[in-house]
This record gives structure tokens, C-alpha cells and sequence, in this order.
């Protein structure tokens, strides 16, 4: 719970005309119902959920649907996700021949996974919802079995004091991720551990910015981040700070800006 209060009451319930689902909190969720902000020690919670066909239903692909909710309200629903759609996995194509000049030509990305649609956590009247970034950011993926490569392009924040685009990578949700951040007004890379941004890590990260700072490409080798021999797939996360008129505001892809940094809420690439 990465919200500005703590929830009184959550549940689960599963939807599906072919299953029956079974649902139970976890052994170690000693407050359920109750789901406690982040900034108030919550942890990390989970439901066990148990699915059973339903009888004289045949294999095949069926919708299955998790509702989270208000547990006094079932009205008031959290989110609902498609399992079908939650286990989906993007799949980032072999790289091309890519030149890191910071011109993105479309020989070279045409076939790159595109990553857009940031949002920002923004106060409407009395609470918080996620909006949509007024300026975007799109950064464009392609890796080899070596290194991802990302080519990294800025709309708006021309009266940015400081414009940092930000790629989250982690090898599992456990993991603390690691940062590369494209300091596009200073022209600067930064790699760092952990939210604190206290770890500068040492690092063969290659990057070229254009020469107004609009665009960059960078080459970030996947040794940083400690996988499994056999892994084929990586967790990501991209974010941009900003600073104008002294005031700094965050957007993201995945999660919201107090999240942004727990590999539990970030999507999943297929190399």
C-alpha cells in the first residue's frame, strides 16, 4: 500500500463462470483486513488463492478475473485484473546493429519495444490519483544476450531546471533495483542502487545525448545485475523527474512515484 492512508479493509475474490476460487490471506498478514501504508511499516502482503474446475469444463482458455476490493463495500474496487493479461510478458526484440549517437534513426529501433504513457500521482481535491504526464518521455528497448539497449526521447520540459529519465532494472522482486539515470540537461549518467540514491555503482554503462539534450541512447550490460545463468527475463521500471519553478514532480510507468522502486509492481521482459 503506497497510498497516503492505510487501508481499513481489503479483500479478494476471484471471478469466473468456470472456476471456484478459494481465497485466503496469508499466514504472516497478522493485520488482515487491514493493509498499512508503506510509511507506516506496512509490508508486502499476499492472498493464497486456490482455483478448481468446475465440473463437465473442458481444457481450453478461459477468462479468469481477480478482484481486489473494499471488503465492507464491494462496490469500491481497488483493481481487477485478467490473469491472463497479468502474465503477460513483453517480449524485447534481438538488437539490430545499434550506434550510440544519440540519433534514433528508424533502421535501428523500428522493431524496439516502445515504452510511453507516464503518469504522474497528483492531488485532486482532497486525495490522490495517478494522471496522466503532461510531458512524455518514450524510451525504446532492444537487447542482445549481453546488453539492453535503450534509446530515451523527451517532449516538453523546456523550462526544466533539472530532467532526469530514469530506467528501473531488477533480475527478481526480491532485488533491489538498480537506477540508470539520463541527466539530459547536464549531459550526465548516473547509476545508483536503492532509492536513497545514496550507491553510486561502478559500471560499463555507454551513453550519447544529442546535442540539445532531446534524445539519448545508452548500452547497459545485464552483468549488473547478478542473473541466474538460465534467466531469460528481467524486471523494468522507467520514471522522469523534473524541476521547474523549484518545484520537483515525478512520473512513471508502473507503480506510483512512492513505488516506483519495489520491483514487485514493475513489467517483466522476455530476452
Amino acid at each position: 500500500n503506497t497510498m497516503d492512508r492505510n487501508i481499513a479493509d481489503i479483500d479478494l475474490k476471484v471471478i469466473s463462470d468456470e472456476f471456484t476460487g478459494t481465497v485466503m490471506p496469508s499466514e504472516s498478514w497478522d493485520a488482515f483486513p487491514v493493509l498499512a501504508t508503506t510509511s507506516n511499516g506496512g509490508q508486502k502482503e499476499y492472498f493464497e488463492v486456490k482455483l478448481t474446475r468446475n465440473d463437465g469444463v473442458e481444457d481450453g482458455e478461459y477468462e479468469i478475473q481477480l478482484k481486489l476490493y473494499n471488503g465492507r463495500d464491494e462496490s469500491m474496487v481497488f483493481k481487477t485484473v485478467d490473469l491472463g493479461s497479468a502474465a503477460a510478458v513483453t517480449e524485447v526484440p534481438e538488437a539490430a546493429l545499434v550506434t550510440l549517437d544519440a540519433d534514433i534513426q528508424r533502421a535501428e529501433w523500428a522493431d524496439a519495444v516502445l515504452v510511453t504513457d507516464l503518469h504522474e500521482y497528483v492531488r485532486t481535491n482532497r486525495y490522490f490519483c495517478n494522471a496522466t504526464a503532461e510531458d512524455q518521455p518514450r524510451f525504446r528497448l532492444q537487447a542482445d544476450s549481453d546488453t539492453l539497449y535503450v534509446a530515451a526521447s523527451f517532449q516538453g520540459g523546456d523550462d526544466a531546471t533539472e530532467d532526469v529519465g530514469v530506467i528501473h532494472l531488477a533480475g527478481t522482486i526480491d532485488d533491489e533495483p538498480i537506477s540508470i539515470a539520463l541527466d539530459r540537461i547536464a549531459k550526465e549518467i548516473r547509476c545508483y542502487r536503492g532509492e536513497t540514491r545514496d550507491e553510486d555503482l561502478d559500471s560499463e554503462v555507454s551513453v550519447a545525448f544529442s546535442e540539445d539534450g532531446k534524445s539519448a541512447e545508452c548500452s547497459i550490460p545485464l552483468s549488473m545485475l547478478d542473473l541466474d545463468d538460465e534467466q531469460a527475463s528481467i524486471l523494468a521500471n522507467f520514471s522522469r523527474r523534473m524541476n521547474v519553478d523549484d518545484e520537483e514532480s515525478t512520473s512513471y510507468w508502473q507503480g506510483n512515484a512512492n513505488s516506483r522502486f519495489s520491483p514487485v509492481v514493475y513489467g517483466e521482459l522476455a530476452m
